[in-house]
């Protein structure tokens, strides 16, 4: 009763972020059980037969509300830090190895994702190397340089923890698509003005 309107709603960009936080600061046991839901959460999307879009199943991930989800949703810097979250959970786990083991199948889609949309860009809206990203940190619905990093970081990780466990084939399949973002990154989003050089594109 009387609550504000984000009580009930997991917005995925902000629970990657307070997720890293409570795990650096100690509270692993607390980060495992969020992590346990956030990896269920995800699976929705593939299981929810409401949730195709465009006629399609979409494989697990993190949309705009966690606990909620939705399309379209493509929130990618939601994605790229929840990710994150996982990546810092691992390095901070003392059972690491076998906590990755446990979950890797869920692990893996959350970095399968990213290489998917790329992969199917008549759904996803991914163009020439970047992302397409529903969303405040995609003007509502467009491209962004933050969603990208964010999710080119969260490969290089994930490749980290895969690497761990010898699961390298996804380590480069990840590898080789942060590589390709990066260099999509600074080719779609910098320009070379003649009087100040390399700047982001103003829109």
């Amino acid at each position: 009763t009387n609550v504000g309107g984000y009580y009930g709603v997991t917005y995925t960009r902000d629970m990657g972020r307070s997720l890293q936080e409570i795990t650096m600061l100690g509270y692993t046991n607390e980060a495992v059980r969020c992590a346990a839901c956030d990896l269920k959460e995800a699976r929705l999307y593939a299981t929810d037969s409401s949730l195709k879009y465009k006629g399609v199943s979409l494989p697990p991930h993190w949309g705009d509300l966690a606990n909620h989800p939705r399309n379209p949703s493509f929130e990618n810097d939601g994605q790229g830090l929840t990710t994150m979250f996982l990546y810092k959970l691992w390095q901070w786990l003392p059972d690491r190895d076998a906590w990755l083991r446990a979950n890797w199948t869920d692990v893996q889609a959350s970095g399968d994702w990213i290489l998917w949309q790329l992969a199917h860009p008549e759904i996803s809206g991914a163009t020439n190397g970047i992302l397409h990203t529903t969303g405040e940190s995609g003007d509502g619905t467009g491209h962004a340089v933050y969603p990208d990093s964010a999710c080119m970081y969260s490969l290089r990780a994930l490749a980290q923890m895969a690497d761990s466990i010898g699961e390298t084939n996804s380590a480069e399949q990840w590898r080789v698509c942060a590589d390709k973002m990066q260099a999509a990154i600074s080719s779609q989003y910098i320009i070379h003005d003649p009087q100040y050089g390399p700047v982001w594109r103003s829109d």
